[in-house]
């Protein structure tokens, strides 16, 4: 019986030296590279991890497939193609980060083609924009004038300060874009 047990909790030793997809994943988020990405970034993050851990988890990182990528893909496009592209993404750059560190040999998330997704153009008519404008506080109604004026994305107007508000505009920092703008509804200065 102590022969059997030993070999039991050699094998259990040997499990928990395992670079399984979860040990990876958390290795990501507490490294700098993960703190240092903005903080909606982080948020996403979060978020893509509880579609991927149940589901790769326990997986020895290096065992997963790139074809075990792609199922995961398409069934989870069936219900969102966005969210599929984005949590595969995610998925890449946490392998990358180990491939890169040693902790794994490949990225199987390399090669898989992202779902082609149809860009959104929606126009709200004017009578819509002034129902909801009459119905909402001071400064919401603020916002909503800045984004329609300076065609600025919602995260980009919360994000203003006074000091953005100068004599010849608004400057406006694009998150998403990584730009800089200073708009007064004439002209636009990008700064790159």
């Amino acid at each position: 019986m102590s022969a059997l047990w030993r070999k039991y909790e050699e094998e259990k030793a040997k499990r928990h030296d395992v670079m399984t997809f979860a040990k990876l994943w958390g290795m990501f988020l507490e490294s700098p590279t993960f703190t240092e990405l903005a903080q909606r970034t982080q948020k996403d993050y979060q978020q893509h991890e509880r579609r991927l851990l149940p589901v790769f988890g326990k997986v020895k990182a290096d065992d997963i497939k790139i074809e075990q990528v792609r199922i995961y893909m398409d069934k989870r496009g069936i219900s969102s193609k966005n969210q599929a592209n984005q949590e595969v993404s995610s998925m890449s750059r946490v392998f990358g980060w180990g491939f890169e560190r040693g902790y794994v040999r490949n990225n199987p998330c390399k090669g898989i083609r992202k779902f082609t997704l149809i860009d959104r153009d929606v126009y709200i008519p004017d009578e819509d924009y002034l129902a909801i404008y009459e119905h909402a506080r001071v400064e919401v109604q603020v916002a909503m004038e800045i984004s329609y004026l300076c065609a600025a994305r919602e995260g980009d107007v919360f994000d203003l300060m006074v000091q953005d508000l100068m004599e010849d505009g608004i400057f406006i920092e694009q998150n998403k874009q990584g730009k800089s703008r200073l708009r007064n509804g004439r002209r636009d200065y990008v700064q790159q």
